[in-house]
């Protein structure tokens, strides 16, 4: 319990610490190094936290006497506790019997899928490695590869523990529980072959002692069996046969069975053969068994190991260090060498030819209160960088406070990474090699700042511009995430038993910095912790068909607002027609006007648009246009009206305004046919030779001239129409009535007429 409660209290003062804000600084003066031969001055410097990694991209020079070089640093520091942060080591496998090469982003991206609940925030190159087959060392082959230079302890196992120079130092272990002495160094030396029982979760619940690898158990002894590689021939195993009347225990498919060193490869002699083995047993039956790639046995002559190991049991057996520290410890990792502990320089690795040149380097280390950092410095002649060499490595360690100091492989090795908000990773250095950070060199070891996933990413396809959608991933492990809270704009938000929390009102195209605060359940024991993410709101669409250009004259121009399904959202349009502005607001047409002859006006708009899914009114600003106005002012007809009228002719009096002169003709249009010319801008013009009796008429003026484009135009007047008057129908005949035939009706009628002329007669007679 009290471990859990020192892990609480380190985890709340470094909580408490870390930069939750990332912010752009510029440095103001640099730092010498120990022995005050190198300085390190960084100009410009961003530092940015990423779930509680700070991390440093910095620009700046390095000096050694005459000599400024200009440098560009990565630099990463997290205070871990090894419960909700850790630093660790990682190296991707090919197999279950061997290792490959890979780029740190799949490096990362490897130790995420074999860590579920851990999630990388950053992390640089680390060990050296063979790079190829032989025997000669020197030339960077081995009868491994590849594999590291030095010992590498990962995931609290022991994958490696000496090299092909018999070397078992070179390496510090991590302690990762916050403590201001992190670091564990060994003493050279190895020890003997440990069996492990491994439960479910991962943990160790019985340890026993291997007596040997490769031969039978004597009474009582347990031995180890597994397949090394061919001397020679680095695709082939040398297999194992056992035939034994001991208890066997065969892994028939390891997780992982490697012999990295054999005494038949000759180096180093009378050493014992180092070892990893990992995996569950499956088959507990046999007296004979012969053991090929990525396979392991345990025979023993041990009752307690009988009684312990059984079918489905999960067992490991590795060779130890003398050390018992670092036996017990998480993560190691080998250095090329030591450059500063507890603050004193080792003098000797600088006098190293190799150390004594600028070059491209990689470090990790330690702040005087726990922090672990690491650090980059490139040799780039595209970014033109110039790389450090010992004492100005000190100086660039010291500047970000490290009191110990070590160098991991340099070069082309040299890479560095970050993880981004989205949850990619993101190469942050310029590699040597390639000089582009898309292609960073393959190497075999890293360093890796880790960080519980509290499985908390963003919904990008269901996030808008106005709120973000949070989906929660179920997170396996040794660990449940629990009672997490967002926080945004000091608002609180709780998934509570959903998998999907929608936070809305939130303003467009912006990047919000949310807080997860959760609780860690691990081993019976509940932690709290936090980290903080970025997530972001779309960029609201504006619409960009607010208006439309109608006419065009000489000294104006006439805007109607589009017309489609938010026009009635719009309001608040300005147009900015060159350097005016004309406050259309909602009208629909618009007219400006007092502009310049022939002149080209750049225009455009702003307008309001209110979104109702939001709620929210929004600025817009359309794409910008050009429109000229006429090098003339168009003529134009005011009028054409008849004035008198005969049988046979009619005369119009006629007016048309052609202010600059251009119209080249102008006439009267007789029924679609010309008929006669005019001269003069107004005036009376009479078409004669009609016949208004028996023709109809259309009749109107027109002008003519070219554009600017040289394309002719015609302006015409309304159209005066005649038409033939229309003429009365014949009345149809009465029909006849009660026997009053034809006879009957033309009395009547001879009658009327009689009377009419007597009417007319005494008219005359008076």
């Amino acid at each position: 319990m009290n471990i859990f409660k020192k892990i609480i209290f380190t985890s709340i003062i470094f909580l408490a610490f870390i930069s939750i804000i990332p912010f752009n600084t510029k440095a103001a003066s640099g730092v010498t190094d120990p022995t005050g031969v190198s300085t390190y001055t960084p100009t410009t410097s961003t530092t940015e936290d990423i779930y509680g990694m700070t991390h440093i991209l910095a620009q700046g020079t390095a000096t050694t006497g005459s000599s400024v070089r200009s440098q560009n640093i990565n630099v990463f520091s997290m205070k871990t506790d090894g419960v909700t942060s850790k630093l660790v080591t990682w190296a991707v496998q090919a197999n279950n019997s061997s290792y490959k090469l890979a780029d740190i982003v799949a490096a990362a991206e490897d130790y995420e899928k074999n860590h579920p609940g851990w999630i990388v925030t950053g992390g640089i190159n680390a060990d050296q490695y063979f790079f190829k087959f032989g025997n000669k060392i020197s030339d960077g082959s081995a009868i491994m590869e590849p594999s590291p230079y030095y010992p590498m302890i990962t995931d609290g196992d022991i994958r490696f523990t000496y090299n092909p120079f018999g070397n078992s130092g070179n390496f510090i272990g991590i302690k990762n529980d916050g403590s201001t002495n992190g670091f564990v160094h060994p003493d050279g030396k190895i020890g003997g072959y440990r069996l492990s029982v491994i439960d479910e979760n991962g943990n160790v619940t019985k340890e026993f002692t291997v007596q040997a690898a490769n031969r039978n158990a004597n009474a009582g002894e347990t031995t180890v069996w597994c397949a090394p590689y061919h001397y020679g021939y680095p695709t082939q195993m040398v297999d194992q046969t056992i035939n034994t009347t001991n208890q066997l225990f065969v892994v028939e498919t390891a997780d992982l069975a490697y012999v990295s060193f054999d005494e038949s490869y000759g180096y180093p002699a009378n050493m014992p053969i180092s070892l990893f083995c990992k995996g569950t047993i499956s088959d507990s039956s046999l007296k004979q068994y012969v053991v090929s790639r990525g396979q392991f046995a345990i025979e023993t002559a041990n009752e307690e190991v009988k009684q312990e190991l059984a079918n489905g049991k999960k067992i490991k057996v590795e060779l130890l260090f003398n050390n018992n520290e670092l036996n017990h410890i998480g993560d190691a990792m080998g250095c090329h060498s030591v450059h500063m502990s507890s603050g004193k320089v080792n003098e000797a690795a600088g006098a190293a030819d190799y150390n004594k040149k600028a070059y491209s380097r990689a470090m990790f280390g330690q702040k005087a209160d726990g922090t672990y950092v690491l650090i980059t410095a490139d040799l780039s002649t595209v970014a033109k960088t110039h790389g450090l060499n010992f004492t100005e490595c000190n100086a660039v360690g010291s500047y970000y406070g490290c009191v110990d100091l070590f160098q991991m492989d340099g070069g082309g090795s040299v890479t560095a990474l970050t993880r981004q908000s989205d949850g990619s990773f993101k190469v942050t250095n310029v590699p040597k090699d390639s000089n582009n950070p898309d292609i960073p060199r393959h190497n075999l070891s890293y360093l890796f700042f880790v960080k519980r996933d509290p499985g908390v990413v963003q919904n990008k396809p269901l996030s808008n511009h106005h709120s973000v959608t949070l989906d929660r991933k179920e997170i396996l492990g040794d660990a449940k995430i629990e009672d997490i809270k967002v926080t945004i704009n000091n608002k609180d938000y709780y998934f509570e038993d959903q998998n999907q929390l929608v936070i809305k009102g939130l303003e467009e195209n912006k990047t919000y910095r949310a807080k997860l605060t959760y609780n860690i359940v691990v081993d019976g024991q509940t932690i709290a912790d936090y980290v903080e993410i970025d997530v972001k709101t779309d960029e609201y669409k504006r619409p960009n068909e607010i208006f439309k250009v109608d006419t065009v004259s000489d000294t104006s121009i006439v805007f109607k607002k589009t017309t489609n399904n938010y026009a009635d959202r719009i309001s608040n349009i300005v147009l900015y027609v060159g350097r005016d502005t004309y406050n259309m607001g909602s009208s629909d047409i618009y007219t400006c006007e007092g502009l310049y002859k022939d002149a080209e006006y750049k225009i455009y708009c702003t307008y309001d648009i209110y979104d109702p899914d939001s709620g929210n009114k929004y600025q817009g600003q359309t794409e910008e246009i050009v429109v000229k106005t006429l090098p003339f002012k168009a003529p134009s007809i005011v009028k054409f009206e008849e004035s008198r009228k005969s049988s046979s002719s009619v005369t119009f009096a006629y007016e048309y305004l052609d202010e600059d002169r251009v119209v080249e003709e102008a006439y009267i249009l007789l029924n679609g046919e010309k008929a006669k010319d005019i001269s003069s801008r107004d005036g009376n013009v009479t078409v004669t030779g009609l016949d208004f009796e028996n023709n109809s008429y259309q009749i109107k003026l027109v002008i003519k001239y070219l554009d600017v484009d040289g394309k002719e135009v015609l302006v015409e007047s309304d159209m005066v129409e005649y038409k033939l008057p229309e003429q009365a129908p014949t009345p149809e005949p009465a029909p006849s009535k009660g026997g009053c035939g034809k006879k009957g009706a033309e009395l009547i009628i001879s009658l009327m007429a009689a009377t009419a002329v007597i009417g007319i007669f005494l008219r005359k007679r008076k």
